[in-house]
């Protein structure tokens, strides 16, 4: 099953990952916490990956396995620092040099994992690429392959506003206007009012009139250029 639905990295978790997954020779694994972002209608668009972690493990070529007390000792970590247990949705882990796939193993350890009505599975590799799945366990075991995964540029907080204050402050930007000929009518070359219209705009530009007498004016040149043509 595909959705729509896709899956962010935080840039530093982005990182970590990369740089856990290069130092080891194998495989290795960890757990992460996940936020939902959520249209108007309450539906799950986003899921971001704001941390990862790496627990005590030992690893091999072939595999790797989180065992129980290592978990166990996470959660419990955790809890102590007041986060929120419910947010551990991610499990990460690396193939090394081989392909990025779901094993026998990959599926008993979501299973295993698994402490809410949804997971999260990232498998990822030596040569970067990054594989993910989405598990919906209730009310039913729904899952969702080949999810869409991204990096999460997080906008700084009040980066916008900044932007805006500088560029009403230091950008002043000139309105000019080109002379509006109709377009139905073939362009034989300049002519006096070719002349008389770029004079009207040079005048609009260095304020000498206003915009409105400007569009007169040059209204007024349509309608004789019309006339000239037509005649």
């Amino acid at each position: 099953m595909k959705s729509n639905i896709e899956v962010l990295l935080d840039v530093a978790v982005f990182q970590k990952l990369k740089h856990w997954v290069e130092m080891a020779t194998g495989e290795v694994s960890g757990l992460g916490t996940v936020s939902e972002v959520k249209d108007k209608a309450g539906n799950v668009v986003q899921y971001i990956i704001d941390n990862i972690f790496l627990l005590k493990q030992r690893c091999s070529s072939a595999d790797t396995v989180l065992d129980d007390a290592s978990v166990g000792e996470f959660l419990y970590q955790m809890q102590q620092k007041g986060e929120d247990l419910s947010c551990i949705k991610l499990w990460w882990h690396s193939h090394g040099d081989l392909n990025t796939f779901w094993s026998t193993t990959d599926e008993e350890n979501i299973q295993r994992l698994s402490n809410s009505s949804s997971m999260i599975s990232l498998v990822t590799n030596h040569a970067g690429k990054i594989l993910t799945r989405i598990d919906i366990f209730k009310p039913f075991h729904v899952t969702v392959d080949e999810v869409r995964t991204d990096i999460h540029l997080a906008e700084e907080e009040g980066l916008h506003e900044f932007c805006a204050k500088e560029f009403v402050e230091k950008v002043e930007e000139a309105h000019t206007f080109a002379p509006m000929i109709p377009s139905n009518i073939p362009f034989p070359g300049r002519s006096p009012i070719d002349d008389q219209a770029d004079e009207l705009e040079s005048m609009f530009n260095t304020g000498r009139i206003t915009m409105e007498e400007y569009e007169q004016r040059l209204m007024g040149l349509d309608i004789l250029q019309t006339e000239e043509y037509c005649s």
